[in-house]
């Protein structure tokens, strides 16, 4: 039987198809737009979900539910919040810090902490990252910060990198892991830095097309790959 992969697209969907070609079918379901791919090892439903954690969170319950998927997939850009970020185009997302939610007012907890988890930092599975790593050796893994808020100024880059210890922020990334976990399917992030830690909302334009063109070209490698 084909695995069935469920992938999260935020707003990247036009490189995703100049790499992938055009979808069997595109059906529009529940205010979600899916288009459905077939391998000879596995079936793809890709939904762009817009932009943010919320809407992060919906596409990919939607597609756990409606799909039955094995496990989700999320590509996209994202913002680096140091120079070593910058200097690496792509990489796998080893951890994502949901930074914007914050208990620490009511409950003797840090930011970006959820009682349900038994670390700050949320990691991605295992397994999918190991295989990444076997196809892909040299890419960094990396933390991830994502709250819903673009972080454009260097100054707010550089505080949540010292705050949480990340390296590159997004607006879904938590929204996806903490949906996918709490089903038990297993979630693995592949980034594409497009804009630099002193860059903002101009470099994120004019670099997310290259960017987003890149991860899915690695995607397709490791969804072939997977048993």
């Amino acid at each position: 039987m084909k695995r069935k992969i469920g992938l999260v697209i935020a707003v990247e969907e036009a490189p995703f198809e100049r790499v992938y070609g055009l979808p069997k079918t595109k059906t529009k379901l529940h205010g979600f737009e899916v288009s459905c791919y077939e391998r000879p090892t596995y079936e793809l439903y890709a939904v762009s979900s817009g932009v943010g954690e919320v809407m992060g969170a919906a596409s990919t319950q939607f597609l756990i539910d409606h799909y039955g998927v094995d496990l989700i997939l999320n590509y996209g850009v994202v913002g680096a919040l140091e120079e070593k970020a910058a200097s690496s185009s792509l990489c796998l997302i080893s951890a994502v810090v949901d930074y914007a939610f914050d208990l620490s007012e009511i409950d003797n907890v840090p930011p970006g902490f959820h009682s349900e988890e038994s670390s700050l930092a949320i990691p991605t599975d295992p397994f999918l990252r190991a295989l990444a790593k076997e196809a892909f050796p040299s890419l960094p893994e990396l933390v991830l910060v994502s709250g819903d808020r673009f972080v454009g100024k260097a100054e707010d880059k550089a505080k949540l990198h010292q705050q949480f210890g990340a390296s590159v922020c997004d607006m879904e990334g938590a929204g996806i892991l903490r949906t996918a976990k709490r089903n038990g399917v297993p979630a693995l992030l592949v980034k594409s830095v497009a804009d630099t830690l002193f860059g903002g909302a101009g470099e994120y334009r004019l670099k997310s097309d290259e960017a987003a063109a890149k991860c899915a070209a690695i995607l397709d490698h490791l969804m072939a790959s997977l048993k």
